[in-house]
């Protein structure tokens, strides 16, 4: 038996259930490996904005200038985790509007928290990168390989991402969900952006 038990893909998405697993896996690429909850600090080991002498990190060669980031593993990781990420999050915008037995406000909200987190990881993207692609449809590895988008045109789409979410975000959550996108949460990450 191949088919996995452990995560759906886009395909098999039909239920409520899985679409807040689809939301959840779109929180859990905010740590960037399972296990290692260092990131995103390790990440001003780059520049001047933290400091280890762990020679472990590759943010660390970085900022000694041992290397460069074009062939350093943090930047290529980085880049692949954050579209990791839109794509979970383009894909509980896909297809959370079409299932049955979500109600309309449950509905809403998971799609406000995948607008939040795309704007999130795209706004990530767009501090280190500059131009990068823009994708706003689960498509997988079908476009792997795409054209950039100007950095402006990003940021508008990344501030109307946040401002939507902003609309159908809870101001806070019970205990069962602490830890969630809050409507606090995207005018922060908006004011941050900005």
């Amino acid at each position: 038996d191949r088919e996995p038990i452990d995560f759906s893909t886009p395909e098999d998405i039909a239920t409520p259930s899985d679409i807040l697993q689809a939301v959840n896996g779109t929180y859990r690429m905010l740590i960037y490996k399972p296990g290692d909850r260092l990131q995103p600090l390790t990440q001003d080991f780059m520049a001047d904005d933290g400091f280890c002498n762990d020679m472990n990190y590759g943010e660390l060669l970085i900022w000694k200038g041992d290397q460069t980031p074009d062939d350093e593993r943090c930047v290529k990781d980085k880049w692949e985790r954050d579209y990791a990420g839109i794509l979970r999050a383009n894909t509980v915008l896909h297809y959370a509007p079409s299932i049955e037995g979500l109600e309309e406000t449950l509905c809403k909200r998971y799609m406000a928290e995948a607008k939040f987190l795309r704007a999130y990881f795209y706004a990530d993207l767009i501090e280190f990168y500059g131009d990068v692609p823009y994708r706003t449809e689960p498509e997988g590895m079908k476009k792997k390989i795409s054209p950039r988008v100007s950095k402006e045109t990003i940021l508008y789409n990344i501030l109307l991402d946040l401002d939507e979410a902003a609309e159908d975000l809870p101001e806070k959550y019970d205990a069962a969900d602490y830890g969630r996108a809050t409507k606090g949460a995207a005018y922060a990450l908006k004011a941050r952006i900005c």
